[in-house]
């Protein structure tokens, strides 16, 4: 299954690498900062064939007491089949009762990453969900300080070539090349 995310995601990146230089910039309008419930998350392609992958978090680093986990489409073990998010704050869930889960602060050029800690942090409160393009027909988009347009798939050079979600991907990264990146919206999955 890895393989084969991968080998569409280079076909793919093949073809549409452009797309990240012609993004939004004006902030886009956050719909809810709340969910109605849980969710799941689908990356889908901003250029032809549009094609869709799903997104988990996945756990990349524990040490005593704290793990570390971030937005891919990569393998990896996971504890969290579906997401939260309350007042802004992206929780995986339902995680452990003793080690909860909350997003980190996100930066530019940076995945989506979380932290599972047994003191519990607030967690980082900069997404929302936005309406997509076409709301009546078009589901809900994740978005990161206040836009939907600037997420994007990139093969992680430093994790065997992992497909992981990068917010508004910037040259010269340690872990993958800006220009092999290609732009998707992030669709919010209810369950």
């Amino acid at each position: 299954m890895h393989l084969q995310t991968l080998t569409s995601f280079l076909l793919t990146a093949a073809s549409a690498a452009f797309a990240l230089t012609t993004r939004q910039t004006a902030p886009q309008t956050c719909t809810t900062t709340t969910a109605p419930g849980l969710f799941t998350l689908t990356a889908t392609y901003t250029t032809s064939p549009y094609t869709t992958v799903p997104l988990r978090v996945a756990n990349v680093h524990t040490v005593a007491k704290v793990g570390y986990a971030l937005l891919t489409t990569g393998p990896g073990p996971t504890t969290w089949p579906s997401y939260n998010l309350a007042s802004s704050v992206f929780k995986p869930y339902p995680g452990n009762t003793i080690m909860r889960t909350v997003s980190l602060p996100l930066n530019t050029g940076e995945s989506p990453s979380f932290i599972s800690i047994q003191t519990y942090p607030p967690g980082w409160a900069g997404y929302c969900f936005m309406d997509a393009p076409t709301p009546s027909t078009g589901p809900q988009l994740l978005a990161a300080h206040t836009h939907s347009d600037k997420w994007a798939l990139c093969a992680n050079s430093t994790a065997g070539g992992r497909v992981d979600i990068v917010y508004d991907p910037v040259p010269g990264h340690a872990h993958y090349t800006a220009a092999g990146c290609v732009g998707v919206t992030i669709e919010v999955v209810p369950v």
